[in-house]
């Protein structure tokens, strides 16, 4: 009876798991087909606009201005999908923060142990009982004789059920005991799973944020060339010459005076007429190119580091990755610091350290050249993600003794 009702116990416990588990998925369904429709309306929307922005002009800002509604509207519905699944996640195992009810203790709760001792001294007495009369000849008493051994057989009977109740219930208290322990490492991995759950909720939010700058930053720059055409390299050239002859026309006759070419006499007209100080002469720095590479600058640039959850790599695995690029005039330079996982056994070194330079060329894909630091040479290539935000990573380094030669992976913007 005590198995059947562990047993039954432990079917009812099933099937409390299995109907909040149903309800929490019926519930994430409805939420997560929200977001996969927002994000397919989204990513479908435009997806020629980063390859047609080097182009700029009103037309691309609204472009622009119209896919960052369509990706504040997906974090918004994905926002909602995990906030959902938080609170279905702790409504739904609410119950693993009571501890099972534990059996009460103390001696009225274990009347087998002085039933047990009872039976054995009762087998003992029946037993020296049976000897006593063994070799008597009386009927009488070998009648008794053979009484006393159907007693001791039941006797013994007796003792083997309590013998085998007593294990029951050492059983039960044991599998009481690792009910306990399973239900609180499952409270415990419960925690984890709501921390991380909560945490996605964090990013999500994060990322819609950083969508909208991105879309911002790249409406402004298609503006830019229509909104200030003096921008180009020939605006400085243009106004100087006509501000000399229009602003002293009270010395109109002389106004060759400051073109001649020895300096020494157009010092004392300079000195005696309240002319404007001539403008600076135009930089002789080349004006930056309004396109470098095919994408924005900025899938390239900034802080990067390797995700420690669902991480894609190629290669050896990383523990860690911190990378950092920077652009100044068309050229790139910056720093790479990682550590990767070692096959074991493995006496070589997992730590990677290297600089590299170059320029930012016109094509998706940025190959430069790198030095370690301890000396040894090899190649850097950056790839732009299929989001923003996301950067994949290719070295190949000279080989050497126990170092780390290539790797592959794909980094995320800090």
């Amino acid at each position: 009876m005590r198995r059947v009702s562990i047993t039954v116990a432990g079917a009812l416990a099933m099937l409390l798991c299995a109907g909040v588990f149903a309800n929490a998925q019926t519930n994430a369904q409805v939420s997560r087909d929200a977001y996969r429709t927002a994000y397919r309306n989204w990513r479908q929307a435009d997806p020629d606009l980063e390859r047609n922005a080097g182009a700029g002009g009103p037309l691309l800002a609204q472009r622009a201005e119209s896919l960052a509604e369509l990706a504040r509207n997906y974090g918004v519905e994905r926002g909602a999908f995990l906030q959902a699944l938080v609170d279905t996640t702790q409504r739904g195992f609410a119950w693993l923060e009571s501890p099972p009810a534990e059996p009460p203790a103390g001696p009225s709760n274990d009347p087998g142990k002085p039933a047990a001792a009872r039976v054995t001294a009762e087998m003992t007495e029946v037993k020296r009982t049976i000897d006593t009369y063994a070799n008597d000849p009386d009927p009488g008493l070998q009648r008794v004789r053979m009484m006393l051994e159907r007693q001791n057989l039941a006797l013994a009977e007796l003792n083997n059920a309590m013998v085998e109740r007593q294990h029951m219930a050492d059983a039960a208290q044991a599998a009481a005991a690792a009910a306990r322990i399973a239900q609180a490492n499952a409270f415990d991995r419960e925690r984890e799973v709501i921390a991380g759950l909560k945490q996605a909720v964090g990013e999500s939010d994060r990322e819609k944020t950083a969508w909208a700058e991105y879309y911002r930053l790249l409406a402004d720059a298609a503006r830019r060339p229509v909104d200030s055409p003096a921008d180009g390299p020939a605006a400085p050239v243009t106004p100087p010459p006509s501000a000399l002859v229009t602003l002293p026309p009270p010395v109109s006759t002389p106004a060759a005076t400051p073109a001649s070419p020895p300096p020494i006499q157009t010092a004392p007209q300079i000195a005696a007429t309240p002319t404007p100080p001539a403008p600076e002469p135009p930089s002789t720095t080349p004006p930056r190119p309004s396109v470098i590479t095919p994408v924005p600058l900025i899938r390239y640039t900034g802080s990067w580091t390797f995700p420690q959850a669902d991480g894609q790599f190629h290669g050896p695995q990383p523990e860690f990755v911190d990378l950092v690029v920077l652009e100044e005039n068309g050229r790139a330079s910056g720093t790479l610091f990682a550590r990767f996982k070692l096959p074991p056994g493995s006496t070589g070194d997992p730590i990677v350290r290297f600089d590299f330079s170059g320029n930012f060329s016109n094509t998706r894909n940025q190959v430069f050249e790198l030095q370690t630091s301890d000396g040894a040479k090899g190649t850097f290539e950056l790839i732009p993600g299929p989001a923003f935000n996301l950067l994949e990573i290719n070295f190949l380094i000279d080989p050497r003794p126990g170092k780390i030669r290539q790797a592959n992976a794909v980094l995320l913007k800090k």
